[in-house]
């Protein structure tokens, strides 16, 4: 993330960890890393605390509930083009990040996925059956910045 995001975001922005979690068995333990935090960012002025942008998970599977997002804050005001959006560059650099992200897990033998745990048949807000599911998990085919706007993640529980 540093090298491609070095001017877009704060000196105060650091990578603290990265953690990787093995989705074939939800009682399977996180593996966090163990190295030193990194300094990412070198701008100097850091854009509010709340402004994101979320980088959609684009999945081998087609319907609802197939897109994850990734939430990433941290940026300086150079990120931020005149009319309130994300510079068009900055959204370049985000794709390509994306891509460096799923090339490094594919080359550490990883596969990017979407949990999908295991549900009880229930009825929707519209009325529709919707059929039981067992444990599963859905491959990233790619990870991507699809616009301008500046996302707020829905915190729950605080």
């Amino acid at each position: 993330m540093a090298s491609r995001m070095t001017t877009d975001t704060s000196n105060l922005t650091k990578m603290l960890a990265v953690r990787v979690r093995d989705m074939t068995n939800p009682t399977l333990p996180q593996y966090s890393s163990t190295g030193a935090q990194v300094s990412v960012g070198t701008g100097t002025s850091a854009a509010p605390s709340d402004v994101a942008v979320a980088l959609t998970e684009n999945l081998s599977a087609r319907g609802r509930g197939a897109k994850g997002r990734l939430y990433i804050g941290g940026f300086s005001q150079s990120a931020i083009a005149t009319t309130g959006l994300l510079q068009a560059a900055t959204q370049t650099k985000l794709n390509n990040l994306g891509s460096d992200w799923m090339a490094n897990m594919l080359a550490a033998g990883l596969t990017v996925c979407v949990a999908k745990p295991k549900r009880q048949e229930y009825v929707g807000l519209t009325g529709a059956l919707i059929p039981a599911r067992d444990a599963t998990s859905i491959d990233v085919s790619s990870i991507v910045c699809r616009d301008l706007e500046f996302d707020t993640q829905r915190r729950r529980g605080q």
